[in-house]
């Protein structure tokens, strides 16, 4: 089973937001586990009024979600960790250097267009020797875990539509 860690700051707008979306698109598929947490998050705080309304238009129930703080355990579990800020992944990569290689940010993926499985064309560059190639492959790690490789950029144009929305 492969893990799909959100993290945020409170753990009660964005990264419950992304965690819905994404167990939504892969109907909660049972070999990925979709979880969030944030970096300065205390545990047992609900999701937003406005997280909630936006998420129940599109018929995505985050009501019973309850925020906790990022810790070691959650780190070491997950396979992928997505921040929302570039600022939230250099903070998880400051305390948590284990989790480098696994840590990215969201936006990384906004303009990624997936061309297959194993391939994944940034949409900000051209060519495959533009320097992009570690990213590229970073990606695709987590890419390939999805029954459909589009799942990923659809869930990152939804939540950052609706992100839009609640701010």
């Amino acid at each position: 089973m492969k893990t799909v860690l959100f993290v945020c700051t409170g753990n009660v707008c964005r990264s419950p937001m992304a965690e819905g979306l994404l167990r939504h698109a892969l109907r909660d598929d049972p070999h990925v586990r979709v979880l969030s947490a944030g970096l300065g998050a205390l545990d047992g705080q609900p999701a937003t009024d406005a997280s909630v309304d936006v998420m129940a238009e599109l018929g995505i129930d985050i009501a019973h979600h309850r925020s906790q703080a990022l810790r070691v355990p959650l780190v070491e579990a997950a396979d992928f960790i997505f921040t929302m800020t570039r600022q939230q992944q250099d903070t998880i990569q400051a305390i948590y250097p284990m989790a480098a290689e696994k840590t990215f940010l969201l936006r990384e993926f906004e303009n990624a267009e997936v061309i297959g499985k194993d391939q994944i064309r940034d949409g900000n560059h051209s060519g495959d020797n533009d320097g992009c190639e570690h990213q590229n492959q970073r990606r695709t790690r987590f890419l390939t875990i999805a029954p459909s490789h589009k799942i990923l950029p659809l869930c990152i144009s939804t939540a950052l539509e609706a992100e839009g929305r609640i701010r």
